[in-house]
């Protein structure tokens, strides 16, 4: 397994899930039989579970900027013949190789973005959450798209 992790609001969420990725995984691994897909999604399971547990610690403790952290994701599981990308986010996996004439490398993005400024994204998110008001929004300040509350 390898990630990428990008914080947001501090890089506590990032370090959490860095530390502790390893771990999770094997438990995502032997939860799901080492089904790929299933492995994975169920690995972002944990590590939100487990860092939701860790930050009301920390609010508990009297700390709540935990409360406005996150991270985003791109994480990679690989055996010999294959891969698995999960990404949350706007991280993006490449892969790299050579040109078949040997002159450079090439490469071919294997994610998107998974973010609101994607015109689907912010569709799928709306309709998610059908009852929550305004769940995306434009921030013309800043010229960015940004997504409200828990999802």
């Amino acid at each position: 397994i390898a990630g990428v992790y990008d914080g947001h609001y501090g890089p506590r969420t990032a370090e959490w899930a860095r530390q502790n990725s390893r771990v999770l995984f094997t438990e995502a691994l032997s939860l799901e039989g080492g089904e790929r897909a299933s492995t994975m999604n169920r690995f972002y399971e944990l590590v939100e579970e487990g860092w939701a547990k860790s930050a009301r610690t920390t609010i508990r403790e009297g700390d709540w900027s935990t409360a406005m952290e996150g991270s985003c994701a791109l994480v990679a599981y690989l055996t010999d013949k294959s891969y698995v990308l999960g990404n949350l986010g706007d991280c993006r996996a490449l892969l790299v190789k050579r040109k078949p004439d040997g002159t450079g490398l090439t490469h071919e993005q294997l994610t998107k973005p998974h973010n609101a400024s994607d015109p689907e994204e912010r569709q799928r998110i709306q309709q998610e959450h059908p009852t929550e008001k305004d769940p995306v929004l434009y921030l013309h300040e800043q010229g960015t798209w940004y997504v409200r509350g828990t999802l």
